[in-house]
């Protein structure tokens, strides 16, 4: 359990989260994100420069690549 409060920035552990709602993390304002935490991975930024096609096309789907936009399976 604390594992998971002290690592939650790791992708797995922020999809656990995301899937069971456990454990509740409250926001904080040290988060960098205006308090909220975030819901999904952005993409690399090599991305823009080695898939630029297909990084505009997701980039425009995720408000320009936003780590507060939600992913499919929490829509």
């Amino acid at each position: 359990m604390e594992k998971n409060c002290f690592s939650y920035f790791n992708a797995q552990i922020l999809e656990k989260v995301q899937k069971t709602g456990f454990p509740n993390l409250p926001a904080f304002s040290a988060s960098l994100n205006n308090g909220l935490i975030p819901v999904r991975m952005p993409y690399p930024a090599e991305e823009a420069t080695l898939n630029t096609i297909n990084y505009n096309q997701a980039a425009q789907a995720t408000n320009g690549n936003s780590i507060n936009v939600l992913v499919w399976r929490n829509e």
